[in-house]
């Protein structure tokens, strides 16, 4: 008898047990899906889930995603709402605006490259506030008109902005204590404010490559003196105020290439010790007034960058060329007189490999007391592409085994001899 009552006991246990994990299974099996954290499938076509090291992504790549798909992506039943990353990559798409319709989702970062799109509202930026590091918007309709630069400063975390290849005209004032890195190249910028990078004392890298930006201020830079990287190649300068990167003691790397600059006033480079690239390519600089380069004791400079321009004669004093200097390049220029002392060669021990590139030019004599200084320091010298008369001015550099290993073997004579092949005999002959 009490065998059989305990057998009844154990039997209701039994059956309260089960019917207690029936209670609870839908419910779990609701959020454990195979999907889990990501949502189920179907209810987020035609974008896609992944729950990834960083965390889960959302990608509506490839898939012509309208507004009205999109908009019933974000309102999908999300088991996790906090995200890393939402990427809609879509050259096909009618996506036209990211607005509100976010539910409770929120990222980290956001990438967007979308033909069509041609709004960001206000709200889609505060859903993020709190979150948002790295945002992104490129090849897109977006202007100033929707798009505004005042909301950054609602985005206390955001260090990574870019909003290159975009329709922006102008730029408002920009405040962020957290920003480190804006991208604005390719677009159709004319002019910037001065005061309008006043707000971002933590930024590092600025691009404003291919606009039409034709001036800059010398207030410009206040504010935003930790610049590391600065970028206006290929815009529509024609002058640099002197002084104007004076303030700017922590860069690195400085762009100019293929503007339209025809001259440098003296003080137009104050290179700070920081300074290691410095590019100057394609513009039609003719003159290079004395005192335009100010240059610092300690250099660092390794990549010095003057090719393609229109300059004719080098001054005095011109360039420095610090030991750290890997590659000077001055080829394609029109240079017919090169002054002696042009090229200053600082002294030091840790020299490092340098290629001087002066081809496709116009000069005619190397002198001694011009080149002698650059092929002692250089490791490989380029001279091919110049009308060189080949008189008793080379015949100090052919006379000399070391400095001949270094000249490029495409190198010749106005009429056509190679220089290496030239004979120190007879050279001499006629001097």
């Amino acid at each position: 008898m009490k065998f059989h009552q305990l057998s009844l006991l154990m039997a209701a246990c039994l059956l309260s047990t089960a019917s207690s994990q029936d209670a609870v299974g839908p419910a779990e099996d609701h959020y454990q899906t195979k999907e889990f954290p990501c949502p189920l499938a179907e209810d987020i076509a035609p974008c896609t889930c992944l729950d990834g090291s960083s965390g889960l992504s959302l990608f509506c790549n490839h898939y012509s995603v309208s507004d009205q798909q999109l908009s019933a992506v974000f309102q999908a039943d999300f088991p996790v709402t906090d995200f890393y990353l939402l990427q809609i990559f879509d050259w096909s798409s009618g996506i036209t605006m990211l607005g509100a319709d976010l539910n409770t989702l929120t990222f980290q970062q956001i990438q967007v490259e979308v033909p069509s799109l041609a709004v960001i509202s206000e709200d889609f930026l505060r859903a993020n506030a709190e979150t948002l590091e790295y945002l992104m918007i490129r090849s897109t309709l977006i202007s100033e008109s929707s798009f505004s630069f005042y909301d950054i400063e609602s985005l206390p975390n955001l260090h990574y902005l870019d909003l290159g290849d975009n329709n922006f005209t102008s730029i408002d004032p920009i405040t962020s204590e957290s920003l480190q890195f804006l991208g604005l190249s390719n677009n159709k910028i004319t002019s910037l404010e001065p005061d309008v990078f006043n707000g971002t004392a933590a930024l590092k890298e600025l691009y404003l490559g291919s606009n039409k930006i034709e001036m800059l201020s010398p207030e410009f830079f206040n504010g935003a003196e930790g610049l590391r990287v600065l970028n206006f190649g290929y815009n529509h300068l024609t002058e640099l105020s002197p002084g104007i990167f004076d303030g700017l003691t922590s860069l690195q790397e400085l762009t100019l290439d293929r503007n339209r600059i025809s001259e440098l006033l003296p003080a137009s480079f104050i290179i700070p010790p920081s300074m290691i690239n410095l590019y100057f390519s394609g513009n039609p600089l003719a003159t290079i007034h004395p005192g335009s380069f100010v240059w610092p004791e300690n250099c660092n400079l390794q990549r010095l960058y003057f090719d393609n321009n229109r300059i004719k004669e080098v001054l005095p004093g011109t360039f420095v060329i610090p030991p750290s200097l890997l590659y000077f390049n001055l080829y394609g220029n029109t240079m017919e007189t090169i002054h002696p002392g042009a090229f200053v060669i600082t002294p030091g021990t840790n020299l490092v490999p340098l290629r001087t590139s002066l081809e496709d030019n116009n000069l005619s004599a190397i002198e001694q007391d011009v080149f002698e200084g650059i092929f002692t320091r250089s490791t490989e010298v380029l001279l091919n592409s110049n009308p060189l008369l080949c008189g008793c001015d080379i015949l100090w550099l052919i006379n000399n085994t070391l400095h001949m290993e270094k000249l490029d073997t495409s190198s010749t004579c106005a009429d056509g001899t190679p220089v290496h092949s030239l004979v120190v005999s007879e050279i001499a002959q006629s001097c």
